[in-house]
């Protein structure tokens, strides 16, 4: 008897066929792409003027969105499919803050049930992805192929898509990609036609890709970067690599072109011409012949040549020696202009490309980063790419005034975390100047360092690498190429590391989980995250003179020992095999009311010459403005959800300026210490004792309790936990007071049972409309202990209402250190003045009450509570940076002993 064969399959393999139906390509981590072309520099080729040969693809497309795959409409990819009556989307744009589908934030883990490669198992019932469990977006639309474009070659090119996609032309498919945040090109040649022609995009938001990008952000959706449409001749400038180099003989610009041919071209009869231009001044010519590069008959003597069978290749296609070039720097960032002109061997222009060149050599001499010979130091943000309103999808407009605002903030170094961000940034950063740790979308952090020692993932790893470098190898603003953030360590790195040393041995190589002892050599720079300071910190339940420490505080490491310890050195051909460079990837983590102790950072930093700097995190909150209300992680209903931890800015989401921006502006500028006015307030005469200062003074009580900043609740909660548990929002610890005419003093003593204290001191209930604000002491901008290098001493004026800072999650703000006079007055001039009589004290003026601010989760629910809530504090405890990160220096604590807080209160008639 005879079977099929399909029959024989399915009678000794059961769950063979089924397997095959249910196979799909985003769940195959060996299926990385299908028809993609080879990744190359970012550059759009064009003729006479640029644009020419370019038609971009962004606006309006006919959408479709469904919650998973299986309610896609299979072939609506044919040409005689009607999507009349689909709705419109956007292209860029993320789906959903378009109203597709739930934004989900998660600082660590998958929204998908975990089982690699495979995205679409069965999540918790309460997860968004149990209803939403792959959401797929299908786009059409249609172009008009500009005349002359059947000749030669039209390639499609996607600069970002989540996370993978299938697309057609025609009705006939073209290839698959994966992989969020690197381009993806396509030769559309074949099904392109004259006029009119469909092109078919479907998208997936969860890939076995999304396994690999496990990053501290929102899980969005969607064709977030440009689409376009290039077209070239059938031989064409395919790729370029530019160097440049400083020898005893001066500086020479190294060129490296590609080319393709096609249709028969063999590039017998054509050359490539490189001018070097500084505005518009030919400085440098060289040429060289498109056949000799193509080497279309791989004849031996030029393999031997180029491509030799034992030893380095070579790379100097084209040269030019430029002497005395104005260098490139974060300080001064000269460009030149590299026009490369493909010419016919008649001397006509076939194509043309131009790239910005930056002379700059980078080395690691003597545990140092020497940047064109100099020492430089790393006053460095870590960034997301967030527009509060269009997610993802960056303007060139956000892009230059994110570096504005870090450039006149003393930033002069931006880590793109993590995953390389759309290539107008990089020409941005070129232009204006700004170093990039340029970062590979690579983030396994919800299955550790399984992946990276998992060889079946290998070629996943590698290629994310390679997209990246090859895109961005010739921006001069990259000083270091990064492997990822936060996936363990293992081969699957260190074959990155190798690729990327081999094919550009002019950069460094960064990844902070190469750790070990010492740090495996496949990384330059020794890297951790959030270290301590070798002073001593707060740590709550551990016996005094104990050497233990808390796990909060315990599990970070502290930098300057690390680069005070011997060995660690670098083998990176461009370093002098010296002590590498020892760099903090992440720390001063600025989540809501934070940076404490920045200043002891760079004390340390400026003390050792191996301590390179470090990247804040992060730049901008990742806050999703929605009907004026800023929303984060849970608002949308999404499960899981870590809350608010994605709101850790030094500004904030659509960029309003913080207290922690000005800091970090004065201890990057790396400025001296500001001197105090010793100049005393005049005091006002001592007047009778009227009935409102009776009244006010009845209002007195003790106040020990501050609504809970992010960095008090921290990673354990320790802090806020305790108080909670104390019940310190509603204690008054003993308090003694004493009158003597205007002068007061209150005596506080407090229980050995109470944990550390917030503050230590009154708060006076006063009329609301004692708005206007007077003081001498720290300012214009609220400070702490342990953040005031931006805030002298001096006479300063505001309002109650403008004091409270609007962290999207309520907390303490408003604080003044060192202050030793406050008025507050109406409109009219009536009010009251607190002076000190002998210690400066610490106040805040606002219209809510450290409880009120404490029971609330959200900014949007704060409403005016008709009251002036004024705290006079003889101590306040710093901010610290336990949100993530080490917490409070012991030195910026309460103290525990009584304390004594002598004020005069005087009215203001």
């Amino acid at each position: 008897m005879k079977y099929p064969l399909l029959s024989l399959l399915a009678l000794f393999f059961p769950f063979a066929s089924s397997s095959a139906e249910n196979h799909h390509d985003w769940e195959d981590n060996h299926v990385l792409q299908i028809n993609r072309e080879p990744a190359r520099a970012y550059f759009i080729p064009f003729g006479e003027s640029k644009g020419d040969r370019m038609l971009s693809l962004n606006g309006d497309w006919l959408f479709r969105w469904t919650k998973t795959p299986e309610e896609r409409i299979i072939d609506f990819y044919r040409t005689d499919y009607d999507a009349s009556s689909w709705k419109t989307l956007a292209v860029p744009a993320n789906w959903e803050v378009n109203g597709y589908g739930t934004p989900i934030y998660i600082s660590a883990g998958y929204p998908f049930k975990i089982d690699p490669p495979y995205v679409m198992k069965e999540p918790k019932k309460e997860w968004t992805t149990y209803v939403e469990r792959n959401p797929t977006g299908q786009y059409k639309r249609t172009f008009t192929l500009p005349n002359g474009w059947l000749e030669g070659q039209t390639f499609l090119r996607f600069e970002g898509v989540m996370s993978a996609f299938y697309v057609w032309i025609n009705g006939e498919k073209v290839g698959y990609s994966q992989g969020s945040m690197e381009p993806s090109e396509f030769n559309v040649t074949p099904y392109i036609k004259k006029g009119e022609n469909q092109i078919a995009i479907e998208v997936y938001k969860y890939s076995d890709g999304s396994y690999l990008e496990d990053q501290d952000f929102w899980r969005f959706g969607g064709i977030h970067r440009d689409v376009l449409l290039y077209h070239t001749p059938d031989i064409r400038l395919r790729d370029v690599a530019v160097r440049t180099t400083q020898d005893k003989d001066g500086w020479t610009l190294v060129i490296n072109p590609q080319f393709s041919v096609y249709n028969g071209e063999t590039g017998e009869a054509s050359h490539l011409v490189a001018t070097l231009l500084d505005n518009g001044r030919p400085v440098g010519c060289d040429s060289v012949a498109t056949d000799e590069v193509l080497d279309l008959q791989h004849k031996a003597a030029r393999m031997n040549e180029w491509f030799p069978q034992r030893g380095y290749r070579k790379f100097n296609r084209m040269e030019m020696k430029v002497k005395n070039p104005r260098l490139w720097s974060a300080e001064h960032p000269s460009l030149y202009t590299l026009r490369l002109q493909l010419q016919d061997d008649k001397g006509q222009t076939i194509e043309q490309v131009n790239q910005k060149v930056g002379f700059r050599t980078i080395e690691i001499k003597d545990g140092q980063l020497l940047v064109n010979g100099q020492a430089i130091k790393i006053r460095g943000v870590n960034r997301h790419e967030h527009d509060p309103h269009t997610a993802r999808v960056m303007s060139e407009a956000l892009m230059l005034k994110d570096l504005q605002l870090m450039k006149e903030a003393n930033i002069n170094a931006v880590r793109t975390s993590h995953y390389p961000n759309c290539p107008r940034w990089y020409e941005l950063c070129d232009s204006i100047g700004m170093y990039v740790m340029d970062e590979a979308d690579i983030e396994t952090h919800g299955l550790r360092g399984t992946l990276a020692s998992t060889p079946d993932w290998g070629d996943a790893f590698l290629d994310r690498a390679i997209r990246m470098a090859e895109r961005d190898k010739n921006h001069p603003s990259i000083i270091f190429w990064s492997l990822g953030n936060e996936s363990g360590y293992g081969p699957n790195h260190a074959a990155m590391s190798a690729w990327l040393h081999e094919f550009d041995p002019t950069r460094p190589v960064h990844y902070e989980g190469a750790q070990g002892d010492p740090d495996p050599l496949t990384v330059d720079v020794i890297s951790r995250f959030y270290p301590r300071v070798m002073q001593e910190y707060l740590n709550p339940g551990i016996p005094e003179g104990s050497d233990k420490e808390r796990a909060e505080n315990a599990r970070w490491e502290r930098l300057l020992e690390i680069a005070q310890r011997e060995g660690d050195h670098c083998t990176w051909v461009g370093s002098d095999r010296g002590p590498r460079p020892v760099l903090t990837s992440e720390y001063a983590h600025c989540m809501g009311n934070a940076l404490g102790n920045f200043k002891e950072y760079w004390d340390e930093i400026n003390s050792n010459k191996r301590m390179l700097g470090g990247f804040i995190w992060d730049w901008v909150d990742q806050g999703i403005i929605k009907d004026g209300k800023v929303l984060y992680g849970g608002d949308f209903g999404d499960k899981p959800n870590l809350h608010a931890f994605c709101m850790n800015g030094v500004v904030m989401s659509d960029r309003t300026l913080t207290p922690k921006y000005y800091e970090v502006q004065a201890v990057y500028g790396n400025g001296p210490e500001v001197k105090v006015n010793t100049q005393k307030p005049k005091s006002l005469k001592a007047k009778s004792q009227t009935s409102a200062i009776n009244h006010y003074v009845s209002t007195i009580k003790p106040q020990v309790f501050r609504a809970p900043t992010d960095n008090d609740k921290s990673f354990g909660n320790w802090l806020a936990k305790d108080w909670k548990r104390c019940g310190l929002d509603t204690l008054r610890i003993p308090m003694s007071m004493e009158q003597q005419g205007n002068e007061w003093t209150f005596t506080f003593t407090i229980p050995d049972s109470l944990p550390p204290l917030p503050r230590l001191g009154i708060v006076i209930e006063l009329p609301r409309d004692y708005e206007q604000l007077t003081w001498y002491g720290r300012g214009p901008w609220d400070n702490y202990p342990d953040r005031k290098q931006s805030c002298p001493i001096g006479w300063w004026k505001s309002t109650v209402s403008e004091q409270y800072v609007h962290y999207p999650r309520p907390q303490d703000s408003g604080n003044h250190e060192e202050c030793t006079l406050v008025e507050l007055k109406t409109k009219k001039g009536k009010g009251i003045r607190i002076e000190a009589v002998d210690t400066p004290f610490s106040f805040s003026a606002l219209p809510y009450s450290a409880l009120y601010l404490a029971s609330k989760t959200h900014d949007y629910e704060l409403q005016d509570q008709g009251k002036v809530y004024l705290s006079i504090d003889c101590a306040v405890m710093g901010l610290g940076n336990s949100s993530c990160g080490p917490g409070v220096l012991k030195k910026y604590t309460v103290p525990t002993t009584p304390q004594t807080l002598r004020i005069r209160i005087l009215p203001i008639e």
